[in-house]
Order: structure tokens, then C-alpha cells, then sequence
């Protein structure tokens, strides 16, 4: 909510609601945050996969001893073993990369195709979006009050005149005299 600009007679503002986006506006900002998404997974999937052809295991040295600062045998043992099993998987990781960046590329041109049906006026497509538009809004809306709850939260046990006093339940009674107090066994 904002508020109308005071006039120097009024003491207090008086708000005003924010205008409601429209559903086109909504669908094209759900849009908008895909394609920001998803630019950014085929951009660190395109640096994976480069990092992946290119990547060379370094081959453990010889079986270390029991000399102290060495390197542990279990973990001589599974660098080795990865050492032995990268071309395989090498492979794998390569061919799981590029049918990712295959798939994200598609995501990205049917945002795009999707963009120009919204332009062009497609109902279905508009509500669909900006349904899932409102939601990621209501998600974020809540973190944030979440966040400045937890927030408020701790700079209120942070401050000085505020000590926090635990609950009855969890407050150890005084013993004046030890002596007198009943004993556990």
C-alpha cells in the first residue's frame, strides 16, 4: 500500500491501494522470471559441461603408508577408483548435460512462443501464467514477512532494556539451602 501525498493540513496520509496488475501483466511477469530462470541453468549447464570434457582426474601417487599427515587409505582408495571410472563416466556426465541443455533450450523458445501468444490475445494462456504468477507472489510475500518476523524477532532479544526471561515452565527453582533439599537417588 503507498500512500497519497500529505497535504499541509493533513496530519496523517491516507492510503491508498496499489493498482492490481492485470492477468496479462502477471502472465508476462511470470514469463519474465522463467526466462530469467532458465537462462541461468543453460548458462551454468553450458560452463558444467565444458568443465566436464575438459576435466582430468589427477592420478592418486603411490599407496600411502601409515606415516602420519598422509593421505588415509580410504580416501586413496576412492580416488583411485574414481581416477580409474572417469572415462565412463565422463560420458554419462556429458550426455546428461547436453540432453539438459537440449531440454532448457526448448523451455526457452516455448517461453518465447508463449510470450507472442499472450500478445496475441490466447485467454487460456493468459490465466495459466498468471495464476502462476500470483502464486510465486504469495510464496515470496510470505518469506519476506517470515524473514522480517525472525528478524524483529532477534533484534528485540538483542536489545538491553529487553532481557528475555524464559517461560515458568522452564525455570529452575532457588534452593536457599542445599542441605535441606530433597535428594534424588
Amino acid at each position: 500500500m503507498y500512500y497519497k501525498i500529505m497535504s499541509e493540513s493533513s496530519e496523517t496520509p491516507e492510503p491508498v491501494e496499489q493498482p492490481q496488475p492485470t492477468p496479462v501483466e502477471l502472465a508476462k511477469s511470470w514469463l519474465d522470471f522463467r526466462k530469467t530462470e532458465v537462462s541461468k541453468d543453460i548458462e551454468n549447464s553450458e560452463h558444467s559441461l565444458k568443465h566436464t570434457k575438459t576435466f582430468q582426474p589427477t592420478r592418486p601417487g603411490p599407496h600411502p603408508g601409515p606415516e602420519a599427515g598422509g593421505m588415509d587409505i580410504e580416501d586413496w582408495r576412492v580416488a583411485d577408483i574414481e581416477y580409474r571410472n572417469w572415462p565412463e563416466e565422463r560420458e554419462e556426465a556429458i550426455d546428461y548435460l547436453e540432453d539438459k541443455l537440449d531440454r532448457l533450450e526448448r523451455e526457452r523458445d516455448d517461453i518465447w512462443s508463449d510470450g507472442v501468444s499472450i500478445d496475441d490475445g490466447d485467454e487460456e494462456l493468459v490465466e495459466k501464467f498468471a495464476a502462476l504468477e500470483r502464486e510465486r507472489r504469495e510464496k515470496l510475500r510470505v518469506r519476506k514477512e517470515r524473514s522480517e518476523k525472525a528478524k524483529r524477532i532477534v533484534e528485540e532479544a538483542s536489545q538491553p532494556d529487553n532481557q528475555a526471561t524464559p517461560p515458568a515452565e522452564h525455570t529452575i527453582p532457588e534452593v536457599s539451602n542445599p542441605e535441606k533439599s530433597p535428594k534424588t537417588e
